[in-house]
């Protein structure tokens, strides 16, 4: 069976987020976490990832998904490259857990040139706290691929970054721009399929392009389902990417 290689895959490990940010792309919370049987046939259609991304929110919520991720791609000898993961940083008495997951996961990946978690420490998860958090003395921290992304560079007049027009965002009074439409974009060499661009496996196991939706937009661009009952991950994506030969 033809595998693929992938140039980013994310995936949302749950919906259940632990915060209610007024700029959330990503809309009000569900009870919904990516199931095992879902992450097992994912991987086993897979040859190599350039970078995976878990997201959500809220990652740190499952690492046990992390880490079953990173035990069956050692089982079907899937190489990883990167990893990324950005998460609130509101847990602290699970940390221990979720960091021996990212360490497992840095010492599997290949290359980490540019794997790595980041805290948001932003205002905006500042402002939806109910007690303030010492991003600095995180304990997260102690890993030496961890970082802040700091002050979210948003000004009421307009200038700075705008925010991402979907989920909560679109009403949240702050200044926005539409999420991108993306494109995947397969390509063959020899016996290997090479998928390019952001390729979005949902907590529901859909398939979308881009990750820059909110659950509702999803609707609207899912592509195909991980299932027992679905047509493989290679020929959805062959009847919904660009060829480039």
């Amino acid at each position: 069976m033809q595998k693929l290689n992938i140039e980013n895959l994310i995936i949302e490990t749950t919906r259940r987020c632990n915060l209610h940010c007024n700029h959330c792309l990503r809309g009000k919370q569900q009870p919904r976490d990516i199931s095992y049987q879902t992450l097992n046939l994912l991987c086993k259609q897979i040859n190599n990832i350039g970078t995976i991304t878990f997201t959500g929110g809220e990652p740190s919520l499952l690492p046990d998904k992390i880490a079953f991720f990173t035990k069956l791609a050692l089982y079907n000898k899937v190489s990883i490259e990167n990893f990324y993961v950005v998460t609130n940083g509101v847990i602290h008495h699970g940390t221990i857990d979720f960091m021996i997951e990212l360490i497992r996961l840095w010492q599997y990946c290949t290359d980490n040139e540019c794997s790595g978690i980041s805290i948001s420490n932003s205002q905006f998860h500042q402002w939806a706290l109910e007690e303030e958090i010492d991003y600095e003395k995180h304990p997260l921290r102690v890993l030496r691929f961890c970082t802040l992304r700091g002050e979210f560079k948003h000004l009421e007049d307009g200038r700075g970054t705008p925010l991402l027009g979907e989920g909560r965002a679109m009403y949240s009074g702050f200044t926005c721009k539409p999420a991108p439409e993306e494109e995947l974009i397969l390509t063959r060499y020899d016996d290997d399929v090479n998928i390019g661009g952001d390729l979005y496996i949902n907590a529901l196991g859909e398939i979308v392009k881009g990750c820059d939706w909110s659950y509702e937009s999803q609707e609207e661009r899912v592509i195909g389902k991980i299932g027992t009952h679905e047509s493989p991950l290679i020929e959805i994506l062959k009847n919904n990417s660009k060829i480039d030969e």
